[in-house]
């Protein structure tokens, strides 16, 4: 495939589409040309909470919003061709592709965006990996370490919780953590909250005083601590199906009645969170 435009972009993540929305609205002729398929890392993002007008919704939401709205404005949009070779001495500008199509421009604009940083040193660890929504499923029920502080350490980590690692640790090199403190509080209080289950399970566990009725009211308590976050995770990513659809289960559940009804100074007990997340489910 050839084709000539105004301005062509190489990488369809938001900085590239944002670039297109700007141009199209200036009445020139736009094309992206991405690797694979447009989002960037924002794909992998489960919750975003800092874009105007969404109080919350899933990374591959927004950016498919994103895809549509410059589609909409005539922007031609080229994926899975990774751009192979770039000429930028002279006019028209052109750039060559893995599938073999050659495009041309007045002007190339590069928004290839990052990739996540590989570990300078060697570990002992069995595998590494840099997407939880890819890979984390094979590590239910093993410990997780994370490396970094920022907003993309603690939305992963949350998802991991979620999957039901065993224990996740959060490791950063500055003296601070740099993630949104919602984020912050949301993974902090949700891993207290399933410790303080899993202690009085296994100090249960551990004692032959303890009966079986004690055992499974901890065991019911921790069942619904999982459900309810999996339940904030739906609402927070804008999925009010798969949402309605846990709180039917959960009302239907053995453990409706087992989150509890207290907690720390300054956090929402989980049985009034759950109230609210219900009645916003049910308005919206």
């Amino acid at each position: 495939m050839n084709g000539h435009s105004d301005i062509l972009i190489i990488g369809g993540g938001i900085g590239g589409m944002t670039a297109a929305l700007y141009a199209a609205r200036a009445n020139l002729s736009v094309r992206i040309v991405e690797k694979e398929v447009c989002g960037g890392l924002v794909n992998w993002t489960h919750t975003v909470e800092n874009v105007p007008s969404y109080k919350s919704i899933h990374g591959m939401d927004l950016m498919t919003a994103c895809r549509e709205h410059v589609e909409s404005l005539g922007v031609a949009i080229e994926e899975v061709n990774e751009v192979e070779e770039v000429r930028l001495d002279g006019q028209p500008k052109e750039i060559r592709t893995s599938e073999g199509d050659s495009f041309t421009a007045d002007v190339v604009i590069i928004a290839t965006g990052r990739k996540p940083i590989p570990l300078p040193v060697e570990t002992a660890f069995e595998k590494v990996h840099y997407c939880s929504v890819c890979d984390g499923t094979a590590y239910k029920d093993k410990d997780v370490l994370v490396v970094g502080g920022g907003n993309s350490a603690f939305d992963e980590g949350l998802y991991l919780l979620n999957l039901g690692v065993a224990e996740l640790t959060v490791v950063e090199i500055m003296d601070r953590f740099f993630a949104a403190e919602a984020t912050q509080d949301a993974l902090l209080d949700l891993q207290n909250q399933l410790d303080e289950a899993q202690t009085t399970i296994d100090a249960l566990e551990s004692s032959a005083e303890e009966t079986d009725a004690a055992l499974a009211e901890a065991q019911r308590e921790n069942q619904a601590l999982l459900a309810l976050y999996t339940i904030q995770q739906q609402y927070s990513a804008g999925d009010l199906a798969g949402c309605q659809a846990s709180i039917d289960a959960f009302e239907a559940s053995e453990y409706r009645d087992a989150l509890p009804e207290t907690a720390e100074e300054g956090v929402t007990p989980p049985s009034q969170r759950y109230a609210q997340l219900k009645e916003a489910a049910e308005a919206r």
